[in-house]
């Protein structure tokens, strides 16, 4: 039994199962297309891979375009698009990764262009985001606890309770899709590799997997530059008070990815519709959606929306944890790379604030902060005799969430 519960499969086939739930759980909402907020956000994808399936490449160049293939459909502006010289309009807020991998699964399985179907390429990103989530935190967990009943355990709780049942995961990776559910995956896999040089020890493999992984999240989402960008001034810090050479390695490559990132971005879009239409509807984007623009208290009520319960719950928690750290045999230590990156990561929504209040798929990314601090909170309470009280206080209030809230975000 004991060779049983420390093996990882056995969990992952359980997160299956949960996951599984889940899909029943909003099942009625995905088939009625109802009970999501920011519908129009699946149907723009929609709307972009039937024009890359009816166009001809000249005429998009897989940038996101929004203009079919007649020629009665040219010259008509859309919303915040840009036109190019021959009448097809072009969306800038946010670039091709968003609308390619959605074309590259209806071409592959040759499913019907329908709302329901881009649902389903939905649920396989939140399935590997779950599951890679999973893995990268029972290797954390390892690492503190050297303890691998403990470190499945309590991962595979916090796994469940955020990236299946939380009202935001719930919503966005279901009727919700939009370039978040891609980056979620790109943020776990640059953090994937970050905590394996960071714990396991530097290798020039590990290096170019995170510089391709760092470039693609930068191109595929705006918080992949802030994210990128604070966590490369920390291995710079690192390099400065240890001198070691690898740290200078890691900088160096995050600090080129976020280069190269915006320099693909920059001529995609450039040699299509102009570099000066491109900077001008850039700075216009950024100037709808930045922080002059509303209150943080709206921040702040949106992640209440978002996570619920979640976020009154863990304050509870970790003052029970303080109080009785010193006897939980857990080295904390292990989990400040995590922690970090994960604040880093809620920058952008601070940046970019009406953008995240508006979209609430744009709060996808508080979950990673959260799943971290829950994991730990279950490390430490599963490694004393208080595991059975503190699971029923946040499995109460994850049924209250993911079975109710989550219709009324």
């Amino acid at each position: 039994m004991s060779k049983v519960i420390q093996n990882k499969y056995i969990y992952i086939v359980f997160i299956l199962l949960f996951f599984a739930i889940s899909l029943i759980i909003k099942k009625d909402e995905v088939n009625k297309n109802i009970g999501a907020p920011n519908i129009e956000a699946p149907y723009h994808v929609l709307h972009t891979v039937n024009a890359y399936i009816k166009n001809d490449i000249s005429q998009h160049y897989f940038l996101p375009t929004v203009t079919l293939e007649k020629e009665i459909d040219k010259f008509i502006p859309w919303g915040a698009t840009v036109p190019d010289a021959q009448g097809n309009y072009f969306y800038t807020s946010f670039t091709a990764t968003t609308f390619i991998f959605p074309y590259l699964y209806f071409k592959l399985t040759g499913a019907d262009l329908t709302i329901q179907n881009l649902v389903k390429f939905n649920y396989l990103l939140q399935l590997l985001s779950t599951v890679m989530i999973f893995l990268l935190l029972r290797k954390i967990n390892f690492k503190a606890s050297q303890n691998k009943v403990l470190s499945n355990m309590a991962s595979f709780l916090a796994t469940i309770i955020i990236f299946i049942f939380s009202t935001e995961f719930m919503v966005s990776f279901g009727l919700g899709y939009w370039a978040q559910s891609i980056s979620q995956l790109l943020i776990i896999l640059q953090l994937f590799i970050l905590v394996s040089i960071y714990e396991d020890g530097f290798t020039h493999k590990k290096l170019i997997l995170l510089g391709l992984v760092s470039i693609a999240f930068c191109y595929t989402e705006w918080t992949g530059f802030s994210t990128t960008g604070l966590i490369s001034l920390y291995f710079l810090y690192l390099f400065i008070t240890s001198k070691s050479k690898d740290y200078l390695k890691i900088f160096i490559i995050l600090l080129s990815s976020i280069i190269v990132g915006g320099l693909l971005i920059v001529a995609h879009y450039g040699f299509v519709i102009g570099f000066e239409n491109l900077f001008n509807a850039l700075y216009a984007r950024f100037s709808a959606r930045s922080t002059d623009k509303i209150d943080y208290m709206f921040l702040f009520v949106g992640y209440i929306n978002s996570y619920g319960l979640y976020l009154f719950i863990l304050p509870i928690l970790y003052s029970i944890l303080l109080k009785n750290k010193a006897d939980s045999g857990i080295n904390y230590k292990s989990f400040h790379l995590l922690i970090l990156f994960s604040l880093f990561l809620l920058v952008e929504n601070i940046i970019m604030m009406q953008h995240a209040v508006q979209f609430s798929f744009d709060r996808l990314k508080f979950g990673v902060l959260l799943v971290v601090l829950f994991d730990l909170f279950f490390l430490h309470f599963l490694n004393t005799k208080r595991s059975a009280y503190a699971n029923v206080i946040v499995g109460g209030g994850n049924y209250i969430v993911s079975n109710s809230k989550y219709r009324h975000l």
